[in-house]
């Protein structure tokens, strides 16, 4: 389930929940950390992930002209703030990103600390950093 209101053009807010089947209709059981692995900081995926709250500035859906002229383009800073619902709080993660258009190139600078880093170990705390290239769905 997810909810967003977009306040004036340039100011978005995102609130997102997601419950994990234990028992997928395809995929069967949930392929997630299991006690056998003996790993110290394990958890079930529910206790780090499932609730989520964004800020995005400028909104992604705001209008803007792409000018291939520019070196760079005006940044848009997002704010993302994740925990699970097994237990709300209590193992949480915060991503901060900054986005960009180098020569029509759209760019994004970020750092995370916290749980989700890769899905093979989601349930282990870490700080990422990172550049990624976004391509835009219209």
């Amino acid at each position: 389930m997810a909810w967003k209101r977009r306040y004036r053009a340039d100011f978005s807010l995102y609130l997102a929940g997601k419950y994990f089947l234990p028992n997928g209709p395809l995929q069967g059981r949930a392929d997630e950390y299991q006690s056998w692995e003996d790993n110290p900081q394990g958890k079930p995926r529910k206790a780090v992930d499932g609730v989520e709250a964004l800020v995005e500035y400028p909104s992604s859906s705001a209008d803007f002209a792409i000018e291939s002229r520019r070196l760079l383009s005006r940044p848009n800073v997002t704010l993302k703030y994740v925990t699970g619902y097994r237990h709300p709080f209590e193992f949480s993660t915060v991503r901060a990103e900054l986005g960009f258009q180098m020569l029509s190139v759209p760019l994004a600078l970020w750092v995370q600390r916290g749980y989700m880093s890769d899905l093979a170990t989601y349930y282990v705390k870490a700080t990422s950093v990172g550049i990624e290239v976004r391509f835009r769905v219209l």
